[in-house]
């Protein structure tokens, strides 16, 4: 998920209300009725979300059913949430619901299991595979789905023609190399794509070829960060910038940058997701043609990266109950079809894409990507997915090669892991 703006952004004032701690709404304990005892519900979103009107009117919706209940939402970069909620629980100020990925939380010991809250309130098939994915680790469930989305080409129509390529979905690495050569011959300061080091996009490139980073055989991790086909897929994309085809990263884990040169029109294709498609509406007026990843190096492989987010409750957090049945009222069909419309923030329930609104050519092929793409796992070990980062951008700016890059991140996972 991108960054787009610092600080924080508070949705809703705080007020002075009493303390939370053991006066926590259980509306099934006791019987439906709530307690008296008002109780402020403590939510931290992503700023991209916070805000929105879809999420607005769901907090207003839920406190207009809970007479006693203020939800009180904080708005972080989404890089920065983790660390706040580790740092809040140093503190004791924890939230309740925490926007993040919740399968990572679990995994990192900061996440409440509720799988009972599941057992009787949510039906695992009614989402996407990779959405209750996100929230699973171990065979535990640590939270509920929020919104998915995957990683897909996007490619700029005029210059695809002005380069004389045909604008169908690529079948291999070299067919995407093709676009690349034949988009910079065109002009002098034009490359085919610009790229970022994001390890979630890179890890798409990799899905696409067959790759896995962090597995499962049975309850033992596995981790494969220097598996062929990964080293395989960062050596096409550091090849790309080696050989003039492809803009280097100017700021290391942001992926702004590379959105602007496709907005621009100085690359002619973007990997990316739906979000940048909802940007690009806005702030150009113009439609990019989304295509599926190619199918890796042989032209045998399928897959992408799964992007979107998941909820959590915080080990700590006083309104456990009361959380689950806000992160239960958010993710209805009626705000997921919104944040789908206004904020390009697809649904985690497969029954929402059968609205006609996903009818358009090109949402019908990012909900094509989504129903197989895979979740990065390696975020479950955040000092593994900084050295993946750091392979990432050794290799782009052509300071390693993409074997011996991946090897030293591959030790780091192992001994991070346990593996």
């Amino acid at each position: 998920m991108s960054v787009r703006a610092r600080g924080t952004l508070l949705v809703a004032a705080m007020v002075a209300l009493a303390a939370c701690g053991s006066d926590a709404v259980d509306q099934e304990a006791n019987g439906g009725v709530e307690a008296a005892t008002p109780v402020t519900l403590r939510v931290l979103l992503a700023d991209d979300w916070a805000p929105t009107l879809p999420v607005v009117d769901v907090v207003r919706q839920f406190e207009a059913d809970h007479s006693n209940v203020l939800v009180q939402v904080e708005g972080l970069p989404f890089s920065q949430i983790i660390d706040t909620v580790r740092a809040a629980q140093d503190t004791g100020a924890i939230p309740d619901v925490v926007q993040w990925h919740a399968f990572a939380a679990g995994a990192q010991g900061l996440a409440q299991p509720v799988d009972d809250l599941w057992a009787t309130h949510l039906v695992e098939d009614e989402f996407l595979p990779g959405a209750v994915e996100d929230v699973t680790w171990g065979g535990v469930k640590y939270g509920v789905p929020l919104d998915t989305n995957a990683l897909f080409l996007l490619i700029n129509p005029e210059l695809f023609e002005e380069s004389g390529l045909d604008p169908a979905p690529p079948r291999t690495f070299d067919d995407v190399r093709a676009w690349a050569e034949a988009l910079t011959a065109t002009g002098q300061d034009r490359r085919g794509v610009g790229l970022s080091v994001s390890t979630w996009a890179t890890f798409g490139w990799m899905v696409a070829n067959g790759g896995e980073l962090v597995s499962f055989d049975g309850d033992d991790v596995v981790v494969t960060v220097d598996a062929p086909a990964n080293v395989e897929a960062l050596d096409f994309l550091g090849g790309l910038v080696a050989d003039g085809l492809a803009y280097e990263p100017s700021r290391a884990h942001l992926s702004l940058d590379a959105f602007e040169l496709f907005r621009n029109g100085f690359t002619g294709f973007h990997a990316s997701g739906s979000w940048d498609v909802a940007a690009l509406e806005t702030q150009s007026g113009w439609e990019p043609v989304p295509l599926p990843m190619p199918h890796g190096s042989a032209g045998t492989a399928s897959g992408t990266v799964l992007g979107g987010s998941s909820m959590f409750v915080p080990v700590g957090a006083p309104n456990r109950d009361l959380a689950f049945e806000f992160m239960m009222a958010l993710i209805e069909d009626e705000p997921a079809l919104r944040l789908a419309q206004e904020e390009g923030r697809l649904p985690a329930r497969s029954r929402v894409f059968e609205d006609p609104f996903f009818g358009a050519p090109g949402l019908q092929v990012v909900a094509a990507v989504i129903a197989g793409a895979k979740v990065m796992n390696l975020i479950a070990f955040p000092d593994a997915t900084d050295a993946f980062a750091r392979a990432i951008e050794d290799v782009l700016s052509g300071r390693s090669d993409a074997a011996t890059a991946l090897a030293i991140a591959q030790a780091v996972a192992l001994e991070e892991s346990g593996g």
